[in-house]
């Protein structure tokens, strides 16, 4: 389980082994990057 909320200007890493599935609570998602304007640049919801 991951809880942690990261903003810009902060870095954070996340490593998922092969063969493992992240699932996502409703209303909840991982947001990867940033893009000029677009604070988030790839969006994942339900599973990854």
């Amino acid at each position: 389980t991951v809880r942690h909320s990261d903003f810009m200007g902060s870095v954070a890493t996340l490593t998922i082994d092969p063969g493992v599935e992240v699932r996502f609570e409703p209303g909840t998602g991982l947001y990867i990057g940033y893009k000029a304007g677009h604070p988030y640049y790839h969006s994942y919801y339900g599973a990854l």
